[in-house]
């Protein structure tokens, strides 16, 4: 009865200790993570190396923190990304702990996310891709990672699945509004101006009081050549929002696009008001003039551009043809400056 005793007593005490070792670990890992995190919010990419340490200090103290292991990771994919190109190791040490991080807490996206990033940095692309949609499919509503897989899709030249995930998966967010008009962004990046266009007008649909949603539908109605609808919808965007002064710029060049000058110059130089240095705006209002027939006019324009230093060199020599020329047509003609 003493012998069951003792030992149901040395089995209890086995359990109070290693429950008081453990208590200790998850406390002491616990501050070595959050010191971790507050070195890298303080300093940043700076304090990479000492952060890391930290956590991989963390780790030890605490192995089986799902949390610990995906801080540790993102800092060493951090690292590759920014300190060491070549050390491949950082990245098959990242996956290791998100593999460990996955595992403690399965069917985390965040952790898919930054795995897939750890394996498009070692050239595995199909892990990476199923990596992504694991992210999506994990956390539908969190539009980082269905953009990142959108445009992973389009970097592939899968043009067709991109316009097909980005129509499908539009249901499965919380706004909308800013999936569709993020999507359209990165098509319009991709050079997709018609599939960008198509996600603007959505977004537009879905939330026509947004003013961010309302310029960029009109900037890909405006990429697309659609100049007379590209001007309705910028005035709706001023409307809601009167110092949007992309949407000035973007109201110029489709009005001079129409012939008429004479509004889009009021509206490039509103533009220029609130970015004077926009040297394509610049360049756009001496366009303008010129065709309004206000040569002299023009020329302040070119030569602030002349001698603007942030210039660049074929700004200047379109500049320079300008202010040479006898006529307000210069020797190369050159249209205004649209911007992506």
């Amino acid at each position: 009865m003493t012998h069951r005793t003792t030992i149901a007593f040395g089995s209890m005490a086995a359990l109070v200790a290693a429950a008081t070792v453990s208590l200790y670990a998850a406390e002491g890992g616990t501050k070595l993570y959050n010191d971790a995190l507050r070195l890298l919010q303080e300093k940043g990419a700076a304090a990479l190396d000492p952060a890391i340490e930290l956590f991989q200090k963390a780790a030890a103290a605490d192995p089986d923190r799902a949390d610990i292991r995906q801080g540790l990771a993102d800092a060493l994919i951090l690292k590759f990304e920014l300190k060491s190109p070549d050390n491949k190791a950082l990245l098959k040490t990242a996956v290791e702990h998100l593999e460990r991080a996955l595992a403690l807490r399965p069917g985390n996206a965040r952790a898919y996310f930054s795995r897939a990033t750890a394996r498009f940095d070692l050239g595995e692309t199909r892990d990476g891709m199923a990596d992504l949609r694991k992210a999506v499919l994990a956390d539908p509503a969190d539009t980082k990672f269905s953009v990142a897989y959108l445009q992973k899709l389009l970097d592939a030249g899968e043009k067709d699945n991109a316009a097909d995930f980005a129509a499908d998966s539009v249901a499965r967010v919380k706004d909308p509004a800013a999936a569709l008009k993020l999507y359209g962004d990165v098509f319009r990046s991709a050079g997709q101006n018609q599939a960008a266009l198509d996600c603007h007008r959505r977004a537009f649909r879905s939330n026509p009081k947004r003013a961010d949603v309302a310029l960029a539908l009109a900037d890909s109605l405006r990429l697309n050549a659609q100049h007379g609808e590209a001007i309705e919808v910028y005035t709706k965007a001023l409307d809601l929002e009167p110092k949007l002064a992309p949407a000035r710029f973007g109201r110029g060049f489709c009005q001079a696009a129409l012939g008429d000058y004479a509004k889009a110059i009021d509206d490039t130089r509103e533009y220029l008001e609130a970015a004077p240095d926009d040297i394509s705006a610049v360049n756009n209002l001496a366009l303008y003039l010129e065709k309004a027939g206000q040569p002299e006019e023009a020329r302040k324009f070119w030569q602030k551009i002349k001698d603007h230093a942030g210039a660049t060199e074929a700004h200047r020599q379109r500049a320079e043809e300008h202010l040479a020329a006898k006529s307000p047509v210069p020797p190369k003609p050159a249209g205004p400056e649209t911007k992506p």
